[in-house]
Parts: C-alpha cells; sequence; structure tokens
C-alpha cells in the first residue's frame, strides 16, 4: 500500500474516531461523575468498543506500507515549532502538578524530573531546527522516561476510577505514545531493524488519533458550555495535544515522497543509513 493512501487512511479514521467519541460524550456521560448515564451505558460501551477499533485499525493498516524512508530528515521548521510547544506544555503540566490521594510523592517527584529532562530535549528538538547540531544518543531516552512514568502516573492516580473512558483513551493514549518514543529514540540511533519504519508509523499514527479522542471533546465542551461541570486537566491534555502535533508532522516528513523507497529497494538503501548518521541525519546532525 502507498504511504499517500495510509495517510488518507489516517484521515478518516481520525474523523471517524473523533465523531463516535463526540457523540459518546455528549449523550452517553455523566460529565459530574464521569460514569455512563444508566440508561446508556450498554451503548456507551459499545462506542468504547467501535473508538478503540477505528484507532486500532490505523495500526494493522501501517503495516501494510511497501516503502520505506531510506534517510532520517532534518527537522522541519513545522515540527520544531510543535517541540518548543511540547516543552512549554510539560514544563507548565509539571509545574502546576499535585499528587493526588492515591499517587505516592516518589511518582510525583520522579515525573517532575524526567518531564524537565523530556522538556529540555524537545526544548533540543527546536533549536536543532534553527542550527545544525549533534544530539547525543543517550538524550533520546528522555522522552521515553517521561511518557513512561506518566503513563505509570495517570494509572496510579485514576486505579480507583480506572472503569471512566476517559481514563482508559487517555491510558491507551499514552502507552502507544511510549511505543513511539521508544521507536523513534530507536530509529534516531540506526537501531530500528527492518519493521522500525512500520512500527513507528503504526504507533505514531495510532497515538495521535487516540491523543485527540481523549482531549479533545472534554475541552471543546468545556469551552463551549463552562456551565457544564466538565472535568478537564488542561495542562495534561496540552501535553498530549502538542506531543500528538509534533509526532504527525514528523511522520508525515519522515514519509515524504522524496525519502520513500519502494521495498524492493530497501536493503540497497540501507548503507544509506549509516552514511546519513555521520553526516545528513535528522537528530544527530
Amino acid at each position: 500500500m502507498r504511504f499517500k493512501n495510509i495517510r488518507i487512511y489516517f484521515y478518516i479514521a481520525l474523523g471517524l474516531g473523533l465523531a463516535v467519541r463526540f457523540f459518546q460524550y455528549f449523550y452517553t456521560m455523566d460529565f459530574v461523575t464521569g460514569f455512563f448515564k444508566p440508561d446508556y451505558k450498554s451503548i456507551g460501551i459499545i462506542l468504547v468498543a467501535v473508538v478503540f477499533a477505528i484507532s486500532l485499525s490505523m495500526a494493522a493498516v501501517c503495516f501494510l506500507v511497501r516503502r520505506c524512508p531510506i534517510k532520517l530528515p532534518h527537522v522541519g521548521h513545522t515540527a520544531g515549532s510543535f517541540a518548543l510547544l511540547n516543552a512549554i506544555a510539560i514544563l507548565i503540566d509539571i509545574a502546576t502538578l499535585h499528587n493526588g490521594v492515591n499517587v505516592p510523592v516518589w511518582q510525583g517527584m520522579l515525573l517532575k524530573i524526567t518531564g524537565a529532562l523530556a522538556a529540555v530535549f524537545f526544548g533540543a528538538i527546536f533549536v536543532k531546527c534553527l542550527k545544525n547540531y549533534k544530539i547525543p544518543s543517550l538524550c533520546f531516552a528522555a522522552p521515553v522516561l517521561y511518557y513512561l512514568t506518566k503513563l505509570i502516573y495517570s494509572f496510579t492516580a485514576s486505579s480507583v476510577l480506572a472503569l471512566i473512558s476517559d481514563h482508559i483513551y487517555t491510558l491507551v493514549a499514552e502507552i502507544f505514545t511510549v511505543l513511539f518514543m521508544l521507536e523513534f529514540a530507536l530509529l534516531a540511533n540506526n537501531l530500528g531493524g527492518e519493521l522500525g519504519y512500520k512500527k513507528i508509523a503504526a504507533t505514531g499514527f495510532t497515538a495521535v488519533i487516540l491523543s485527540a479522542i481523549s482531549s479533545l471533546p472534554p475541552i471543546v465542551t468545556y469551552l463551549a458550555n463552562r456551565s457544564l461541570a466538565v472535568r478537564v486537566d488542561f495542562s495534561s491534555e496540552f501535553v498530549m495535544l502538542t506531543t500528538a502535533c509534533f509526532i504527525y508532522c514528523f511522520l508525515r516528513r519522515h514519509f515524504s515522497g522524496r525519502n520513500l523507497k519502494r521495498r524492493h529497494k530497501h536493503i540497497k538503501h540501507r548503507s544509506h543509513l549509516s552514511d546519513d548518521k555521520k553526516s545528513d541525519n535528522f537528530y544527530m546532525g
């Protein structure tokens, strides 16, 4: 399958997922408690399953791509701008962080430390789009550790109310974000392997869809009608959105038409990855 078709499928999956999610959010949920309304519990559960089916189908479709990138592209200004916004969002999130009743103090401290490191990393990505320089390989562990810590923190904070659909969407979105950041780090160090380009597309596009589905409905509902008792953690939702935008911009550039080759040429061009690591590498400079 051509990557252009995968991108079209992404737009369709994103639109359908958001439409079903907004319908489920407005008509089946109690804004005060976060649980399904008693009369709409069955249909609410079905709609959650439909949303996940749409989102996860994106991951499956990405493994059908037959063309792979031959090198790592330079940082684009769009991706760099969202990297800066993401760094700012992370700093705001950790600065306004307050531990919940069920969250150990050490988890909050660890989230703040890894968040600060991740913010520095994304700031370095932004600076790289202005001035090319080498980012040390070890630095790519920072976003992996941060999003992994954030996933653990979110699960601990929501463990008492784990069945609320909002928490389920958030947790799954963070899982795919962690997987993308891991593939991101492997790709940066030329360790992705034969299926690396498929896995980074699958995890990245799915993370974008789930992040949008998780964060947009409560934000839009709150802004549209502030009289409703909508539960919104703006700093955390902003992190999800800016991360999703960064991931999408990176994937759009990495899988651009001029950077793709057909699958049977992949082995022939694998040597370019090693050469690019020294000269034309997106990350290492």
